[in-house]
C-alpha cells in the first residue's frame, strides 16, 4: 500500500504544490504539512503496521529535506507513546 505524501512547511503553500502535480496523479497524493502527516501515518502505525518507507523524491531542498526528518521525529515520539 502507498501513501504519497508532499511535505511543504506551511499549509498555504499545499495549492501551488499540488497544481505542479499530473491532475492524473493528484487523487493519490497528499500536499501536507509533517504534523498534519504524523497524525494521518500514525493511524497506520496504530493499526499494527510495522513501519513506513520514506521517500526523499519529491524533497530537493535541504529545507524540505529536513521536514522529512521533523516526521520521522513526530512518528518516533507518536509510535513511542503508544
Amino acid at each position: 500500500m502507498a501513501a504519497s505524501v508532499i511535505l511543504v512547511e506551511h499549509e498555504r503553500e499545499g495549492k501551488a504544490v499540488m497544481e505542479l502535480i499530473p491532475a492524473e496523479r493528484r487523487p493519490t497524493m497528499s500536499v501536507t504539512t509533517s504534523d498534519q502527516a504524523a497524525e494521518m501515518l500514525a493511524k497506520y502505525l496504530d493499526l499494527g503496521i510495522g513501519g513506513l518507507t520514506l521517500s526523499n523524491l519529491p524533497q530537493r531542498t535541504p529545507e524540505s529535506i529536513g521536514l522529512g526528518g521533523e516526521l520521522i521525529k513526530l512518528l518516533g515520539g507518536a509510535r513511542a507513546a503508544a
